[in-house]
């Protein structure tokens, strides 16, 4: 997968539109122990967020992709992400089991 850097306010934006506020404060929680103490910059890689968003905050995947993808992730990124995450067994990655 392809790095990207997301701006965290226009994510933010986006994505309390779809959470109410016991889960905009999960989230905030969530990026706060991922933030690098020397720079305050938040690190994680794609697929944590994600699994946070589904798994923590009940977002639907088709929704969170919507948003990274309007963000910048590319295509392909979002159709290996969609692959990962799949209920469908047959289209994940080898190797990777829910």
């Amino acid at each position: 997968m392809s790095e990207c850097e997301i701006d965290l306010e226009d994510f933010l934006t986006r994505i309390e539109k779809l959470l109410s506020k016991k889960y905009i404060k999960k989230l905030e929680l969530y990026l706060d122990s991922h933030r690098e103490p020397t720079t305050g910059d938040v690190v994680l890689i794609t697929e944590e967020l994600i699994a946070f968003l589904v798994s923590e905050c009940k977002l639907e995947l088709k929704e969170v992709l919507k948003i990274l993808l309007e963000l910048g992730l590319n295509e392909k990124d979002i159709n290996y992400i969609h692959r990962l995450f799949s209920e469908n067994a047959l289209v994940r990655p080898y190797g990777y089991s829910r």
